[in-house]
């Protein structure tokens, strides 16, 4: 049973605990009203505003910037077209942020360096990206321990030396790549990613040869022995080789969407994985249209 003494201590610090939640409702209370009738979209968890979604950027400024920067509890930040270098450079104090999304940014690989501030980060999406962001600035974010998730998707300029700076995250679980302008040989570059458990790969960005998703990717894939989950799309691929993923011990999901093979031979590959759950999802008319430019020129 709980004594006087315990009592007044448990007493003091629930207290002190309302006092703390109560405080950083008001310091979030004036910023946040003013952010959210300027466009963005807010989300609280016990009264502290944790989410942060800006849409569109075009009529936001510094001092709006230096608005979401009195939000010291969030934790997710998402931004749609248009952020740059300098506005991410007012942000990159706040010390709570673990999830970090863009679509359109204009951040360029110095800009994406300076992401390695957020210290908590867990999960990074770039979708989109500007024409300056070649990926080689992702290699600085290995200082990182809990960045175990990452995006990259829609994007001519990251290539190879992207997928390398990859390479460099040791700590990745969760990889997912696709319509980038790197090739399969650059999918060597993860081979030294020994906590990756799930990754998807999607072809290049590019109608035209080399591609980035084939036959000669699925040994690369094979070798990363960590991977439980693979997803696969709009490529045409044999199933000698997908039935090398039976050299991944852990795997268990096999999702194959929008891949140019027999239906027959889906069948078979399920029998030579009998572990892994396989989905298969035939290729559209423009998915076909797509495959071809790539497998089929001469």
């Amino acid at each position: 049973m709980m004594n006087f003494g315990s009592k007044a201590i448990y007493c003091i610090a629930a207290s002190f605990l309302l006092l703390v939640a109560a405080t950083s409702r008001g310091e979030d209370a004036g910023p946040a009203k003013e952010l959210t009738e300027k466009g963005a979209t807010l989300t609280e968890t016990k009264g502290v505003v944790t989410g942060f979604d800006l849409p569109k950027l075009s009529a936001w400024n510094d001092d709006d910037f230096k608005k979401i920067a009195q939000l010291s509890h969030v934790q997710k930040l998402s931004f749609g077209p248009g952020l740059t270098n300098d506005q991410l450079a007012l942000l990159i104090h706040l010390p709570e942020v673990s999830t970090f999304s863009t679509n359109g940014s204009a951040l360029n690989d110095d800009g994406v360096r300076q992401l390695a501030n957020f210290k908590g980060l867990t999960v990074l999406t770039f979708f989109h990206p500007s024409n300056k962001f070649t990926g080689v600035g992702l290699a600085d974010l290995a200082v990182l321990p809990k960045l175990e998730g990452l995006t990259v998707g829609g994007s001519s300029v990251f290539g190879n030396d992207g997928i390398a700076a990859i390479g460099k995250l040791s700590h990745l679980k969760n990889l997912r790549v696709w319509h980038i302008n790197a090739d399969s040989q650059g999918l060597a570059s993860l081979k030294d990613l020994k906590e990756l458990q799930s990754i998807t790969v999607g072809q290049r960005l590019s109608n035209k040869p080399p591609t980035l998703l084939s036959d000669d990717a699925l040994p690369i894939l094979a070798s990363m022995k960590s991977l439980q989950s693979v997803s696969l799309s709009e490529a045409r691929l044999s199933l000698t080789a997908l039935s090398q993923l039976k050299e991944l011990p852990a795997l268990t999901s096999l999702t194959l969407i929008g891949i140019d093979i027999p239906e027959s031979d889906v069948a078979k590959l399920k029998a030579e994985l009998p572990r892994a759950k396989i989905k298969w999802t035939a290729p559209t008319p423009v998915d076909m249209k797509r495959i071809g430019a790539l497998f089929d020129q001469k």
